[in-house]
């Protein structure tokens, strides 16, 4: 999870909005508790008990991370590996640069009224 965490904090301000899901067959309620509540975790982390958001999306193995682009699509699907981190964030910076700098104010306006 440190790479989330360090691309919330980069990118937050830009636009990008980070979840994390935990899939319920896989670790328990407590532990995903405990793990969320150290590492500066500041972006929501989901917990899918009946593992639906894990079955919706076809996910195939864990970690797996999706990027959402500003048009709402899947531009980026994969397993989250940390070897390959610097190009799952090329792939968020370059989704970035689509966001205007008006949809970038309003982003900070949001997030300061928080």
């Amino acid at each position: 999870m440190p790479n989330l965490v360090k691309w919330d904090a980069s990118y937050r301000l830009k636009g990008l909005v980070v979840i994390k899901v935990h899939e319920g067959s896989k670790e328990k309620l407590e532990e995903t508790k405990k793990e969320s509540a150290k590492g500066g975790v500041k972006f929501p982390v989901g917990y899918d008990d009946g593992d639906a958001v894990t079955k919706e999306y076809g996910v195939q193995g864990c970690p797996s991370g999706f990027l959402i682009g500003t048009d709402g699509n899947v531009v980026w699907e994969g397993v989250v590996d940390p070897k390959k981190a610097a190009k799952a964030e090329e792939r968020i910076v370059a989704e970035l640069k689509k966001v205007t700098k008006e949809e970038q104010e309003k982003i900070k306006e949001e997030i300061k009224g928080k």
